[in-house]
């Protein structure tokens, strides 16, 4: 019978430990939540800067390929103003125009390619010998002479990198093209009678077409 009082006296300090405990648990899942209601969000992760996309060349200046079929199509349809503006260098308008039509007559009358060997990829032929910033076209071959067609591909900062036709192929295109002889077609109407366009098509070249078409 001793023992009675002091084991229940044990049960007693137990349930008191017990209930201090589970108060003291309570209060502190109580305090976490209200924290975590009153802890500012998190700032979602910051997306890394991206720089703004290079706009396309609204020439189609970008491959050796398109630099040339653009250029053909400028100086067929007699706009020598758009055609200049794949000749490099800082000539005066008017001089960039004349060299359009100089190369213009080169080309037609002394290159002899495919069109479709030229490159379409961006950086050009890597492969040719030429340093990286330069392509060549073909060579127009002019009585004992020749010339070579090089383009030489440009970049700033603010544009995508383009295509031109070199200043150093330019330098020579209008001696070149006093050495051909006019075809008969054209030789036999006046200079400027061969710079009317109709339908942005040359219109004496219309004309032949129709007269010689019986």
């Amino acid at each position: 019978m001793n023992g009675c009082p002091e084991a229940f006296a044990t049960a007693g300090e137990r349930r008191w430990v017990a209930l201090l405990l589970c108060c003291t648990l309570a209060f502190l899942a109580f305090s976490s939540a209200a924290l975590a209601a009153v802890a500012p969000a998190a700032a979602p992760a910051a997306k890394p800067a991206t720089e703004p996309p290079v706009p396309a060349d609204p020439l189609s200046r970008t491959t050796p390929y398109s630099t040339v079929i653009a250029f053909l199509r400028a100086v067929d349809r007699g706009n020598y103003e758009l055609a200049s503006r794949y000749l490099e260098g800082k000539q005066p308008a008017k001089k960039k125009e004349e060299l359009a039509r100089d190369l213009k007559i080169v080309l037609n009358r002394g290159l002899n390619i495919d069109l479709r060997d030229l490159s379409k990829a961006p950086e050009g032929r890597l492969d040719d010998g030429l340093d990286v910033y330069l392509e060549k076209v073909g060579t127009a071959s002019y009585g004992s002479e020749s010339l070579d067609i090089v383009l030489r591909r440009t970049t700033k900062s603010d544009a995508p990198p383009i295509w031109l036709f070199s200043s150093e192929t330019l330098s020579r295109v209008t001696a070149a093209t006093e050495e051909f002889d006019l075809a008969w077609g054209e030789a036999i109407w006046s200079d400027s009678f061969r710079e009317i366009n109709f339908l942005s098509y040359p219109l004496f070249l219309i004309i032949n077409k129709f007269v010689a078409f019986p």
